[in-house]
């Protein structure tokens, strides 16, 4: 079952691609095809569905009031270094993890490390929002 935070921070790598930019049409065309395929597990379709269905946007982020890890790729070429730097500023309690050499859905390529890192970023207290 996919929690409303896992798609939150889906949708977070939508949000930080340029607006209109033909990387963006590159991953809403993947978060569309997501959404309809009978042979992607369920959590990533639901997680598709739910980025399609939101009317939030890039400007609403500093009003999340949840821890977020924000996870990129220095060789992500869907997610700009600087806009990730920009974002994570915004947001209170966020991190950011940048893993060196690694694409857009990283994860696919370094499995544990990802998992570590969550695993890590989910057992600490350290949220200002906590306090």
């Amino acid at each position: 079952m996919t929690t409303q935070n896992e798609c939150e921070n889906w949708f977070l790598t939508l949000q930080a691609t340029a607006s209109g930019s033909l990387k963006q049409k590159k991953l809403l065309g993947n978060i569309e095809l997501a959404a309809a395929s009978p042979t992607l597990p369920e959590g990533i379709r639901k997680e598709a569905q739910a980025n399609l269905a939101w009317n939030g946007s890039y400007d609403g982020i500093s009003g999340i009031n949840k821890d977020v890890m924000l996870v990129v790729g220095t060789s992500d070429d869907l997610t700009p270094e600087q806009v990730s730097i920009r974002m994570v500023g915004q947001i209170n309690g966020s991190w950011l993890v940048r893993f060196k050499g690694l694409p857009q859905v990283g994860s696919h390529y370094a499995p544990v490390e990802y998992g570590e890192n969550s695993l890590n970023f989910l057992g600490m207290d350290e949220s200002p929002l906590k306090r």
